[in-house]
């Protein structure tokens, strides 16, 4: 019999898709080492079919919130659901004060609390970080003895939320060549956009207005030309378009942003539910 032949190893980001499908948790695995999720909505009622893929996760997950707002939170009342399979091995980071803030709502009335999720297997840790570049311990799970870089800053909406920027060295990403990757989410325009998307092989940013929109100033965030001009400016390499706005947007009409961003940044793509993108 011929021996199957593995798999070429392979990062990925996958598009978590919602309920409502209209808005996108973000998930970014790693399938040598460790997964990182970015945000935590209703999309992960399928973290088992996206990341865990129905198996129990042997090499952690970090979880990065962006900020507290809801609909980048509430997936936290289903984790339960994944506590065979995520075990000791989900790291939560955040800005700083998001400790009280996360023991708040991940508590009575609201859903199961911290001790409830414990009792039933699941062991959170909260972590929270500092503006500018923060080192992340080595995941207890994690086969790689090597820890990762993370640059936090601060963004612009209704309530504090930070954007983020990855740093993998090439020995982590197991590829021969280092990887970084920023995320910034739920923002209007600002200078920190900019700062940490430079040279990026990869930004993830949001696109909830539709084009040539306007931007409410107590409720900022992003047209798809203004989230293309940044990655313009930042010299990236391409550009992902998510949380596409519900009262503005459906699968459909993501198109049309498309199309309005690539007349500024051309290598940009709007994400769908449940899309997978390589990483190179």
């Amino acid at each position: 019999k011929k021996k199957k032949k593995k798999k070429k190893h392979q990062d990925f980001w996958r598009a978590i898709p919602t309920k409502k499908d209209f808005k996108i948790n973000a998930a970014v695995p790693r399938y040598n080492y460790f997964r990182r999720m970015l945000d935590c909505g209703d999309g992960v009622s399928r973290l088992d079919d996206v990341v865990l893929h129905g198996r129990a996760d042997e090499r952690g997950v970090d979880l990065f919130l962006s900020h507290f707002h809801l609909d980048h939170t509430y997936g936290l009342h289903i984790i339960t659901r994944f506590a065979d399979k995520l075990g000791k091995g989900l790291r939560i980071f955040c800005q700083p004060g998001g400790k009280a803030i996360l023991d708040n709502l991940v508590n009575h009335p609201f859903m199961a609390s911290f001790a409830d999720l414990a009792r039933r297997g699941v062991e959170l840790s909260v972590h929270e970080l500092q503006v500018g570049t923060n080192t992340i311990p080595v995941h207890p799970l994690s086969p790689s003895q090597e820890s990762y870089q993370v640059e936090a800053l601060p963004l612009v909406h209704a309530d504090p939320c930070w954007g983020y920027r990855f740093m993998l060295s090439s020995s982590m990403t197991g590829t021969g060549k280092p990887l970084t990757l920023a995320y910034c989410t739920d923002t209007g325009a600002c200078d920190n956009i900019t700062a940490l998307a430079t040279d990026v092989s990869t930004l993830i940013t949001e696109c909830s207005l539709l084009p040539h929109s306007k931007t409410d100033s107590t409720w900022p965030h992003l047209t798809p030309e203004r989230a293309a001009g940044f990655a313009r400016q930042a010299h990236c390499q391409r550009l992902f378009l998510t949380h596409f706005g519900a009262a503005q947007y459906t699968q459909e009409t993501r198109a049309v942003a498309q199309e309005a961003a690539r007349q500024t940044f051309a290598n940009t793509v709007a994400s769908t539910d449940g899309a997978t993108f390589a990483l190179d």
